[in-house]
């Protein structure tokens, strides 16, 4: 009765939050790993995620999960191999479907040519220094857009606390947060596939 929005979640997805939080606490008891004490999340912010083990179901235009129905969705790229779970995760005001599969290994591959290798020196005032003498030169995406960040997060700070326009400039700070983010993710992408393809 003291949290009865609880209702309003999956059974399953309930079990799995008990399931993350036990192995949270074991990793915490346990002085090899040396982890922190789990931190009880807020239900006001936007970045939670939530996991289904059993009763959805995987379409081509739609994913159904319990206690909401069908959600439509944009899929990636083809799923392959046995589905055993989905994890739902929102950022701000997007929301992500990850589907765990399980497939069968394949055999060990050859070992390659070592002439090919090479060693990756990441550091701050260049991004990575090769091996062979190459430098990759670091982009400073933050510096990029560190004044239109610090003037969304300047008007954050003037907006009244538990009024409308707070939290809609909220989710603009949190979008500025993901672009960035995926600007620098972006980049990290292209580079290393370069390096892949040549090395």
């Amino acid at each position: 009765e003291e949290y009865d929005f609880l209702k309003l979640s999956y059974s399953q997805s309930l079990q799995q939050v008990g399931r993350h939080l036990d192995k949270a606490i074991k990793d915490f008891l346990d002085p090899k790993k040396k982890n922190e004490f789990p931190v009880p999340k807020e239900k006001k912010f936007r970045n939670d995620s939530f996991t289904v083990p059993k009763k959805f179901r995987i379409n081509k235009k739609y994913v159904f999960i319990p206690k909401v129905g069908e959600v439509k969705w944009v899929k990636h790229q083809p799923i392959k191999g046995k589905v055993k779970h989905i994890t739902i995760k929102q950022d701000g005001e997007q929301w992500y479907c990850s589907v765990n599969v399980e497939i069968k290994a394949k055999k060990t591959p050859k070992q390659p040519d070592i002439s090919t290798f090479i060693g990756n020196d990441v550091g701050i005032k260049t991004h990575s220094t090769l091996s062979d003498g190459t430098f990759i030169e670091n982009p400073r995406i933050l510096k990029k857009y560190e004044k239109r960040l610090a003037r969304c997060q300047r008007k954050l700070s003037r907006r009244v606390k538990g009024g409308k326009n707070r939290e809609k400039q909220k989710i603009k700070v949190q979008n500025l947060h993901r672009k960035i983010r995926n600007v620098r993710k972006d980049f990290q992408h292209q580079t290393t596939h370069r390096m892949i393809t040549k090395y």
